[in-house]
C-alpha cells in the first residue's frame, strides 16, 4: 500500500484488471469494510505513529499520507479516533512517557 498516495478506487481496479464495482463488493465481502474505508482507517493508522513517535506538525503528516488539505486530515482523523490530531499527539506522545 502506498500511504503517501492518494489512492483512487477506478485506479486500484484498473491495475488489478477488475471492474470497479467488482473490486469494491468483493473486498468488502472478504473484509467485511468498504475498500475506501479501509484505505482511509490504514493512513489514520499511519498517521498515529507519526504523531506519537516524532515532532512532525499536523500538516506534514497530513500532506505525508495524500491529504492535500489538513483541515480535511483533521476531520477524517476525529472521525475515525474521536480526537483531533493534536489532542492525540498530547495524549499518547511517545517522548512524553519516556520522559517521565
Amino acid at each position: 500500500l502506498y500511504i503517501s498516495e492518494n489512492l483512487r478506487i477506478e485506479e486500484l481496479a484498473r491495475y488489478f484488471e477488475y471492474n470497479e464495482k467488482y473490486l469494491t463488493t468483493f473486498f468488502k465481502k472478504m473484509n467485511g469494510v468498504p475498500l475506501k474505508q479501509y484505505i482511509l482507517k490504514e493512513k489514520i493508522e499511519y498517521a498515529k505513529s507519526i504523531l506519537t513517535e516524532s515532532n512532525t506538525t499536523v500538516s506534514e503528516v497530513a500532506f505525508s499520507i495524500g491529504f492535500s488539505d489538513v483541515h480535511n486530515f483533521s476531520n477524517a482523523f476525529k472521525n475515525i479516533t474521536g480526537m483531533a490530531p493534536g489532542v492525540y499527539r498530547k495524549q499518547y506522545d511517545q517522548h512524553s512517557l519516556f520522559d517521565k
